[in-house]
This record gives structure tokens, C-alpha cells and sequence, in this order.
């Protein structure tokens, strides 16, 4: 695990709302004090790529403004690989990389469904499209699947945060789960906006980090259904419940742009709109498996899009520019 990670000193409280952790004596990181290297820029400022970790040399890179492009970026020779899925064919050749093997599953918000990637003796494979589509049921944002034919996405309605699609006999089951980021909230559509969110998961847990509130929560994928683990609000809420949607008040600690599991930890990327006051601006919070805060990176320009490798010694992001300015992705090195 990295150097830079500071042991707790607080004293952790627990509470009915989930566990609650004091800021005290949690020692901040800068990254700006990390070895830090531009591996990519980005020519269209509003291109936010999410990125994917394919080995110790080569990034999965899918472009959010033209829906079926993707790349492959070597990240030590700083070269790119592009490909466009128009469709036309299932198989594209990749002679660049003969001997790369990677299977990419993400949800393509264009379609509102699943796409399969395999990577595999000097190609690229489109083995599986999702023959169902979450857009009545879900947001574009926040979804994610969890095993072979079993999808969970944020949900639009119903009784909880979640709805679950599990392929059986060629139809889907499709059944809600999950616990709202707040207490007291409704569960009709114009409450489910404040509770749109990011995931992340390894086929077995998943972790859910709510946009517009400090709140972090952890799930277990079973076999057989979602199993709850635990729950965090790491800022100050100040909101209010109203008939019909939940007002944000001064001072309100906003949440999270993404959240990324690994073996270990939970990383939770927080940017500019965070109160002034918050703990949070700016940062990157780190997170045990448990729930307990146990480092914290300070971040110094907006960025988007976070990736960390399974033995965390590299934390890849996408800085973000001021309209005129090139974004770039950036490779921090967390072992220094």
C-alpha cells in the first residue's frame, strides 16, 4: 500500500445513520508533491473519457462524446490505438497488441445498454450486447454489471435506491434494492434526481457514492441478491425535505464525481462543488474495505474520471481545462 497512507488517529464514532469518523489529525497528501507524468491530451475540452486499467502498460480510454469510440493508450510510450465500433462488424483487428487479453464490460449511455469487449489474439472481440435496454427504468448515469446476465442500475422508481435485472429463460426479473443516500425522502422521480449516483465493483461487492450528498455505501452481490454491508456520510448534510424534492441548503457538503474499488480500499474523487468549509473540496478520499477513512489526497484542478491499479502504486485521472485548454490524463505514482 502506498507511503502515503496515514493511520487514523480519530476516535470513530458509531451512529444510526452509519458510521461517522472525525477529521482530526488525518494527515493530507498533495498530489502535486507526487510524481506525476501527462500521458495524454485531450483536444476537445469537453471530452471527460472514463478510463480503464488494462496492465502494467496499456489504458482503456472510451470517448463520452462520440458514444462508440474507444482507445487503447500505452501509457510508457505515451502512443494510442483508436477504434470505432460502427456496428458493421463484430471483430477488429489489433495488431498493435498480439498478445493482450482483457474483457471490458460498461454500460453504453448512447443505447442505454451493456456492451462486452473481448481483447484476445491480436483482436477485439464484440462477444455480447445487452438485449435489453435500463432507459425507462434508469438514468443514464449509474449502472453497472455485476455478474454474467445480472445488471444493477440506479432506479427512476419503485421502493429502493437500485433496481436489479437478472436474464431467466429469456426475460428479464427485474426487482428493487437498496437504501436512499437520505432519511425521509420520497421515491417518485423528482426526488430519484438528488439521488442519481457513481459505481463501482469487482463482480462481488459494489460501492454506490451519491453525487449530491457525502454519502458512500457498500453492497454484496451474493449469487442470489444484493446483501447491504454499510453506509457512510462523510460531510455535513443541511437539506430539506420538501413535498415534492429535497432542497440543498448552505453549507451542504456535496458528494462524489466517482468512486473506484480495489482489493483493499475505496477511492471517492470529490471536486469543486463541495462546500467552501468541507473537508472533502477537493480531494480524494480513501476508504478500507470496512469504511473507515484512512488517507485523503488533496486535488489542486477539477479532474474526472479516476483509475487505479489492484496493487495501487499508480492513480490515473482526467484533469480538466478551462474552455480553450486541453484537458489531459495524468498518472500519479502513489508509491513515491
Amino acid at each position: 500500500m502506498m507511503k502515503q497512507i496515514i493511520t487514523i488517529l480519530a476516535v470513530l464514532l458509531l451512529s444510526a445513520c452509519g458510521k461517522q469518523q472525525k477529521w482530526n489529525n488525518l494527515e493530507e497528501v498533495s498530489l502535486s508533491d507526487l510524481p506525476c507524468d501527462t500521458i495524454w491530451t485531450i483536444e476537445d475540452y469537453r471530452n471527460f473519457p472514463s478510463l480503464q486499467i488494462l496492465n502494467d502498460s496499456l489504458l482503456f480510454v472510451k470517448n463520452t462524446m462520440q458514444q462508440y469510440s474507444y482507445q487503447i493508450l500505452n501509457y510508457q510510450d505515451k502512443s494510442a490505438w483508436s477504434y470505432c465500433d460502427t456496428g458493421d462488424t463484430d471483430t477488429i483487428p489489433l495488431p498493435r497488441y498480439p498478445g493482450l487479453k482483457a474483457t471490458i464490460d460498461f454500460y453504453h449511455y448512447g443505447s442505454c445498454s451493456f456492451k462486452t469487449l473481448d481483447i484476445a489474439n491480436g483482436s477485439i472481440t464484440r462477444t455480447f450486447t445487452s438485449l435489453f435496454h435500463l432507459k425507462e427504468n434508469t438514468p443514464s448515469l449509474g449502472a453497472m454489471k455485476l455478474k454474467e446476465n445480472v445488471y444493477v442500475g440506479m432506479a427512476y422508481n419503485g421502493s429502493g435506491l437500485f433496481k436489479i435485472y437478472e436474464h431467466k429463460d429469456d426475460y428479464y426479473w427485474i426487482y428493487d434494492y437498496g437504501r436512499m443516500p437520505v432519511k425521509g425522502g420520497g421515491v417518485g422521480e423528482a426526488f430519484r434526481a438528488k439521488y442519481a449516483g457513481t459505481m463501482d465493483g469487482d463482480g462481488k461487492y459494489f460501492v454506490y457514492g451519491s453525487y449530491d450528498f457525502s454519502y458512500i455505501a457498500l453492497y454484496k452481490w451474493s449469487g442470489k441478491e444484493l446483501q447491504f454491508q454499510w453506509e457512510r456520510t462523510l460531510g455535513k448534510n443541511n437539506y430539506e425535505i420538501k413535498p415534492n424534492r429535497i432542497s440543498l441548503k448552505g453549507g451542504h457538503t456535496r458528494g462524489f464525481e466517482e468512486v473506484k474499488l480495489t482489493k483493499k480500499h475505496i477511492y471517492a474523487l470529490n471536486n469543486v462543488n463541495s462546500s467552501v468549509h468541507s473537508p472533502l473540496k477537493n480531494t480524494i478520499t480513501v476508504l478500507d474495505r470496512k469504511g473507515y477513512i484512512v488517507a485523503r489526497y488533496k486535488t489542486h484542478e477539477p479532474m474526472y474520471s479516476l483509475a487505479v491499479d489492484q496493487d495501487e502504486k499508480y492513480l490515473f485521472a482526467v484533469l480538466l481545462r478551462k474552455e480553450g485548454e486541453r484537458s489531459c490524463i495524468v498518472r500519479y505514482n502513489l508509491a513515491k
